[in-house]
């Protein structure tokens, strides 16, 4: 889990998240509080036992939507 306590409008943040102690499969979830109040969750992608299936993942949060985009190896 990765917590970021404010992100600025225009403003943005990378990190890096590890899954070394992740050992179950599952997807990314976002949780963000809207400046209004309302909480949202915005999800998508997959890993499989702690292994991610993509390269990166980013989330950009609009006035209305969050958009997901990933970028996961070639085979």
């Amino acid at each position: 889990m990765i917590k970021i306590d404010r992100i600025q409008p225009n403003e943005s943040v990378t990190k890096y998240l590890s899954m070394w102690k992740n050992e179950s499969d599952g997807t990314y979830l976002l949780t963000f509080t809207r400046a209004n109040g309302k909480t949202e969750i915005s999800g998508g992608g997959y890993y499989s036992n702690g292994s991610s299936l993509d390269h990166w993942v980013d989330f950009s949060v609009k006035d209305d939507t969050t958009i997901v985009k990933f970028d996961g190896p070639i085979y």
